[in-house]
């Protein structure tokens, strides 16, 4: 039976997983950036992102942040619900 600490932090990964796909969507169209919405996700994860950024550059051109934190965040609610 899982604890109420790992459903809760896996609630948390699954959420930000949500918002990061966000960011990624509204990403590949012109927004205004003082949109509400754009600013809050910009809130979220920009300072996740910024840190990836600095230590994998982009490949091709494209920026595979959004993508790497993605794949790091489904290995560690894997390992949350295999333990």
């Amino acid at each position: 039976m899982p604890s109420t600490l790992t459903q809760l932090v896996d609630a948390l990964l699954g959420a930000y997983s949500l918002i990061l796909l966000g960011k990624a969507i509204v990403s590949w169209f012109p927004v205004n950036p003082h949109n509400p919405i754009v600013r809050f996700l910009d809130r979220l994860t920009e300072p996740v992102l910024t840190q990836v950024r600095k230590k994998v550059p982009p490949l091709a051109g494209m920026d595979l942040s959004v993508v790497l934190v993605l794949i790091v965040i489904s290995i560690l609610r894997n390992m949350i619900w295999s333990f």
